[in-house]
């Protein structure tokens, strides 16, 4: 097998294999060479030129003792370029065992490449949307009216005496009726009214200059009016052909010889920097900004719109559409869920006066810390404990139902306790005085509620130590009477401190009188009468010895004499 710089380009080629290994029947040499270049084992054993990149692909040429070569290349399609162009090229591709032979063509969408391929064992060929279509679906010798493109059958394609009355539409009509156009609709006509038929009027129908320019209305000769290649370049005077006789939008692409039209034969003149050609609703072109470019039905396919997963397209300073990442306080998935990402709503995000009472929920157990400065006039009601650092009310604090406001201890574990009666029959209010008072002193109250700090009275604890009064006291009984209680209690007055005037009628009985209480000294001369004496009450215990004397017995005493002893009997 030989390679020569005329298999090549019809240019001089230097072909250079620097630092290449080329594996000939399991020989590896290093070459270097601007000449033609011959490679030949001498041997008929399909030899091998296999190219190794630096990723280790490889591109391997194989000449087989059939005469056959093969191409295996290891980095996907193998590519022709034509003379001098490298915007056209033709590949053939294998990709997941489907060979394809593929057209890249400049200005051609990649999805809408023209080729053949082989895919799931059958033919296929890519249409004009770019999609696959079995060549099996064409059917077999059978070309139905969607494979057929509008306009593309002619007279050469239709055999001779093929067509019958039964292929026309509408049918066949009355006799001495001719088949007509009316409309661009056939329709069955009568003779004397029958049009001149599409492509009827030929050169050799008509007599030289018959038919002057002037017989000829404005936009009345169409290409459908004439036969193919009856008009000729003699046939038009110079300026014959003018806008006026060219029906709108007759001239077609086949009719416009190539790079024959420039920008300067387009309407409107070249527009602005950027703008593009585009046509309007009526048809007509004009030249519009990027972004307001009409997109037609269908014209976006999944592969003009590709976009990556978790971005969304939005316009940029430029007014253009740019795709852009979702970042900020909303979060969205590519099912076009939103959400607002976690702590994404501060403070600083919400109008103030915005949050109501009926957004916050019942069970949102907002701290206490965080509300600020008060409750204003609503009442707070809770089961639970409420404790701070420092509880400050503004106004009056309200223990209900006979509980206590309780002081702890330093660990909490006992508390002294202020509790209302069970009942109050008057509203009380006992004001504290303004200062912490001297040491020793106690609150006394006025009477109205107002305490005050006042020096303590003695200590009136019998049980600790003996009481003595410094200043006169008096205690106001009322109509009360005072009880000394206690077995064997006494009650011991300093001598002569009651007088007889300090002692009620009846007061002073035998069961208030310790033994040997009263003494004669106590009792006013004759102050002792019988009435006074209850019965069996004065003894000998009671009386103190040498006691009773003459004066001491009433000059009315009548004692009995039973009664003394001896006895007067």
């Amino acid at each position: 097998m030989s390679i020569t710089s005329a298999n090549v380009s019809k240019y001089r080629v230097f072909i250079a294999l620097t630092v290449t290994s080329i594996f000939w029947a399991n020989t590896a040499i290093a070459l270097q060479t601007n000449k033609n270049l011959l490679l030949s084992d001498g041997e008929d054993d399909s030899p091998q030129i296999i190219l190794v990149d630096g990723d280790s692909k490889q591109l391997v040429l194989q000449k087989l003792d059939s005469g056959a070569a093969t191409l295996l290349n290891e980095e996907g399609s193998i590519c022709f370029l034509s003379d001098n162009d490298t915007d056209d090229t033709i590949c053939f591709i294998t990709n997941n065992n489907q060979p394809a032979i593929m057209l890249s063509l400049e200005g051609v969408e990649a999805t809408q490449q023209p080729g053949i391929q082989v895919a799931s064992g059958k033919l296929q060929y890519r249409n004009k949307a770019g999609s696959w279509v079995d060549f099996d679906s064409l059917g077999s010798k059978v070309i139905t009216g969607t494979n057929i493109e509008d306009g593309s059958i002619k007279g050469v394609d239709i055999g001779t005496q093929s067509i019958t009355g039964t292929h026309l539409q509408p049918a066949i009509g009355q006799d001495g009726q001719v088949l007509s156009l009316d409309k661009g609709k056939l329709a069955w006509v009568n003779a004397g009214a029958a049009s001149i038929g599409e492509g009827q009027i030929t050169s050799a129908k008509l007599g030289s200059n018959s038919v002057e320019t002037a017989k000829i209305n404005d936009k009345a000769v169409t290409t459908a009016k004439l036969a193919d290649s009856t008009v000729e370049t003699a046939k038009l005077a110079p300026d014959a052909v003018n806008s006026s006789k060219i029906e709108d939008r007759s001239i077609q692409s086949s009719d416009i010889a190539l790079k024959t039209i420039t920008s300067n034969h387009l309407s409107p003149e070249i527009g602005a920097n950027g703008q593009v050609l585009s046509l309007d609703n009526n048809g007509d072109l004009a030249w519009i900004n990027l972004g307001t470019v009409d997109i037609g039905d269908g014209d976006l396919t999944p592969a003009k719109m590709s976009l990556e997963d978790g971005r969304i397209i939005l316009g940029n300073a430029s007014n253009q559409g740019a795709a852009v990442a979702i970042s900020g306080d909303v979060a969205i998935n590519n099912t076009g869920t939103a959400t607002i990402v976690p702590s994404a709503i501060t403070t600083a995000k919400i109008a103030d006066g915005t949050i109501v009472d009926a957004d916050i929920n019942d069970s949102a157990t907002i701290a206490g810390t965080k509300i600020a400065p008060d409750f204003g006039a609503q009442l707070v009601t809770t089961t639970g404990n409420m404790s701070g650092a420092n509880i400050i009310a503004t106004g009056d604090v309200t223990v209900g139902n006979t509980k206590g406001l309780k002081l702890s201890d330093a660990d909490g574990s006992n508390y002294v306790a202020l509790q209302a009666p069970n009942s109050v029959g008057l509203d009380t209010t006992l004001t504290l005085p303004d200062s912490a008072g001297s040491d020793g002193q106690v609150l006394q109250t006025d009477g109205t509620g107002m305490l005050s700090w006042a020096s303590a009275a003695a200590d009136t604890s019998l049980s600790t130590a003996n009481q003595t009064l410094t200043a006169n006291r008096t205690i106001e009984l009322g109509s009360n009477t005072l009880t000394v209680t206690g077995t064997g209690a006494n009650v011991t007055l300093p001598n002569a401190s009651i007088n007889t005037a300090e002692l009620a009628a009846d007061a002073v009985t035998a069961a208030k009188l310790a033994t040997g209480a009263v003494t004669s000294d106590a009792i006013v001369d004759a102050a002792i009468v019988t009435a006074d004496i209850a019965a069996d009450a004065i003894t000998t215990a009671q009386l103190a010895d040498d006691t009773i004397v003459n004066a001491d017995i009433n000059a009315s005493a009548a004692i009995a004499g039973t009664k003394i002893a001896p006895d007067f009997g």
